[in-house]
């Protein structure tokens, strides 16, 4: 059996550490606008930037568009609602997304990467664990699947780099790890990047879990023998679904081992 498994949000609780990044990233770059801003505290407004950013962090899939979160956020807190909704910030959100240009999303995205290398270079394999704690689903999913004979990849648009410290400093095994880089060679699309994976070893029984459901839009799945599930406990707004997700598993090894 192999498992195909998302990092952010279905691994690690990453979403702290991933909005202070690029809070940090966005104010490099937009410190002359920041500090024209005549509020009265702007470690509060910071404060609320950070929170509703982590609160609406499913909106994000490549990590350049936690530039255009950061913004929306910002410009909404700053100059409009200091207590925006989820649908306002959405709007602003997309808003951004759509004329925002392509190199100025590219720049942030190496910053973004540059700023987060130093970062965890600078911790310890621990250290990067605390800051990205693991899920309760993977740690359930470890006890589950330890006395199976099971191959465990992670398909993540985050970077390897990242993904590799937090499996050391957790002292959980992964077989192959596939980030950001490994998905560049096939045009951002992990169903692509797992059929090449799941054709060049004999299409073996899998399941893919992933917190973005658009991740499962592309057909072919059931050709390449993968099974996927969604992660309600993840960064989306479906209800958290760990138990019913992990007796599935459970379901999926016991039939193979019968």
């Amino acid at each position: 059996m192999k498992f195909y498994l998302d990092f952010d949000g279905v691994v690690a609780d990453s979403a702290i550490e991933c909005i202070n990044s690029a809070f940090k990233v966005w104010l490099k770059r937009n410190n002359t606008l920041f500090n024209k801003i005549d509020h009265t505290d702007k470690l509060t407004l910071r404060s609320k930037i950070v929170d509703y950013s982590i609160a609406n962090r499913y909106l994000v899939i490549p990590p350049e568009n936690y530039y255009c979160l950061v913004d929306a956020v910002f410009h909404e807190t700053a100059f409009g609602n200091i207590n925006p909704t989820s649908d306002r910030i959405r709007n602003l959100f997309e808003s951004k997304l759509n004329t925002i240009c392509k190199e100025e999303l590219n720049e942030f995205k190496h910053d973004f990467f540059s700023y987060r290398e130093q970062k965890f270079h600078s911790q310890s394999d621990s250290a990067w664990v605390l800051e990205n704690p693991p899920t309760l689903f993977i740690s359930l999913f470890y006890q589950l699947v330890n006395d199976y004979n099971v191959e465990i990849s992670v398909v993540s648009r985050k970077n390897f780099n990242a993904i590799e410290k937090w499996f050391r400093g957790a002292n959980l095994r992964v077989n192959k790890i596939y980030g950001n880089e490994a998905l560049s060679d096939f045009n951002n699309n992990k169903f692509l990047l797992i059929k090449n994976i799941q054709q060049n070893n004999g299409n073996q029984k899998g399941i893919f879990i992933d917190d973005f459901v658009s991740e499962f839009d592309s057909t072919g799945w059931q050709e390449i023998n993968i099974v996927t599930l969604p992660a309600g406990w993840g960064y989306n707004d479906l209800e958290d679904n760990t138990k019913r997700t992990l007796n599935i598993i459970k379901e999926h090894m016991n039939d193979l081992s019968n």
